[in-house]
């Protein structure tokens, strides 16, 4: 493996009014799904994500690299089984979590996937009580728009990685 250029997403949207394009927002959730598919193979999934936690290599490819927001998967649940890290990103099952040995499904990472794709195009951060809605009505009607539409379903087992 080799490049030229590696650095946390974090560092690479401050050196960019902390905004991604359109094909770059593509590009990052086409990677973020793909590692979550290779995860999910080996019965591992993420609870959330921050900005800190994705490598942004060579301006092209993004990968996640934190591994402690990393569980174990047991029929299609995360096996919430210690304290965990609060993230930037986080989601409502890990928000209402009231004590240890919890599972939440899998799926609850999308809605954080959606909060991020949210701020890296939009540089608007999603706070507890916002209006998604309202958030995202520039976006109507693109592929954007409808991939965090599927991600913010307040269904855990309803939401999909879908772009289409």
């Amino acid at each position: 493996l080799s490049c030229a250029n590696i650095v946390l997403l974090n560092e690479y949207l401050a050196s960019r009014e902390n905004k991604l394009s359109v094909s770059e927002c593509i590009q990052l959730i086409d990677n973020i799904s793909k590692a979550f598919k290779y995860l999910k193979k080996h019965n591992l999934g993420y609870y959330g994500l921050d900005l800190a936690d994705i490598l942004v290599i060579d301006d092209t490819y993004y990968l996640i690299c934190n591994t402690v927001r990393l569980m174990s998967i047991r029929k299609e649940m995360l096996q919430i089984n210690c304290l965990i890290e609060n993230c930037e990103f986080s989601n409502p099952e890990i928000a209402s979590l009231t004590q240890l040995h919890a599972t939440i499904n899998l799926k609850s990472v999308y809605y954080s996937v959606g909060l991020l794709v949210i701020f890296v195009l939009l540089n608007r951060k999603v706070v507890k009580g916002s209006d998604i809605e309202k958030i995202i009505a520039v976006l109507r009607g693109s592929k954007l728009y409808w991939f965090i539409k599927r991600c913010v379903v307040s269904s855990s087992d309803k939401r999909m990685l879908l772009l289409i």
